[in-house]
Formats: C-alpha cells, sequence, structure tokens
C-alpha cells in the first residue's frame, strides 16, 4: 500500500485525472483540416483550368467547323453560278441563235436575291438578255442591279426601265435590266 501525503493546499493539487488541453486538441484537428482544404482548392483550380482550355479548345474547333460549312456552301453557289455564267455565255456568244430551249433553266438559276422582287419576263437577242419585272420597292430594284452585276461580271448590265405605278393605295415599280456581252 502506498500512501503519499500531499502537502500542497487543495486548490494547487493535481488531480488524478489529466487536465485536457484544448489548444493543441484544436490545434491537431484544424492543420489536417487546413490542409486538406488547401489540397482540395488546388485540385479543383487545377480542374476549372483544365476545364477552360478545353472549353477554349472545342470552342476553336467549332469556329474551324463553321468556317469549314461556310466554305462549302459557297463553294456550291460559286459551281451554280458558274453554270449560270456558262448558260448566259453560249446563249450570247452565237448572235445567229433564233431558240433559247435553256431560258427556264436561266429563270430558275438567276440570284434575284431581294424580297418583293419577281422576273416576269425574259427577253433573248443576240449578244443580249433582257430582263423584266416588277419590285415593291425602289432599294430592291437597285439591290438586283448589284446582284446582276456581280453575278455576270463579265457582262454589262444596265437599267434599261424604271417605271413607278400605283394599284390602289400600293406603289410598285416595273423595271427592265438588260445583259450584254462587252463591246
Amino acid at each position: 500500500m502506498n500512501i503519499s501525503n500531499n502537502l500542497l493546499p487543495e486548490q494547487e493539487r493535481v488531480s488524478g485525472q489529466p487536465k485536457v488541453n484544448w489548444v493543441k486538441i484544436v490545434a491537431l484537428i484544424s492543420i489536417p483540416l487546413v490542409l486538406w482544404m488547401t489540397i482540395y482548392t488546388v485540385v479543383l483550380n487545377r480542374s476549372l483550368e483544365t476545364m477552360r482550355s478545353r472549353l477554349e479548345v472545342t470552342q476553336s474547333q467549332s469556329r474551324q467547323l463553321d468556317v469549314g460549312l461556310q466554305l462549302s456552301s459557297l463553294q456550291a453557289q460559286h459551281q451554280e453560278l458558274k453554270g449560270t455564267i456558262t448558260v448566259l455565255s453560249s446563249l450570247l456568244s452565237d448572235p445567229t441563235r433564233t431558240s433559247f430551249p435553256q431560258v427556264e433553266e436561266l429563270l430558275l438559276r438567276l440570284p434575284i436575291g431581294a424580297e418583293g422582287t419577281w422576273l416576269q419576263h425574259v427577253s433573248l437577242g443576240p449578244g443580249r438578255i433582257l430582263l423584266e419585272g416588277v419590285s415593291l420597292d425602289f432599294e430592291s430594284v437597285t439591290s438586283l442591279g448589284r446582284t446582276l452585276t456581280t453575278t455576270f461580271g463579265g457582262f454589262k448590265v444596265k437599267l434599261e426601265e424604271i417605271r413607278e405605278l400605283t394599284i390602289g393605295q400600293q406603289t410598285i415599280f416595273r423595271f427592265g435590266y438588260s445583259v450584254e456581252t462587252e463591246g
């Protein structure tokens, strides 16, 4: 039996139970927690950067595909217009020709472009094609002239006639363009 005398006053005596050091406990819990949060944040930032770079690459590829599709569409339009110019060249190159079976094909392939503009008649003569039609506004008539000039660059495009007509309360424009060989 071991009896020890503790001569210290009761307030200063160390009890048999050890005191809980809360500072150490909080430090032991918070240090790994802060370390884990830091690592988690770094990993999330890297993942976010990776996703951003992938997004940029995908957007770049998407733009390239859009440009490729537009290029394909423009190439198809170019081929169509080359066919139209070939038809016109063959029609205009033979001044003795009186029969033009390709007129309907020409009408279908002609790029009118402006809404509210209609071709009514196409007449063909030696070295010349006359296009007559109506439009709801003058701006569409001038737009058609620019389109014809662009489409038939090797030919002389001339506005032969423009008349303003009023039907009821609607104003329309009757026009005539000629497409002739230069020279």
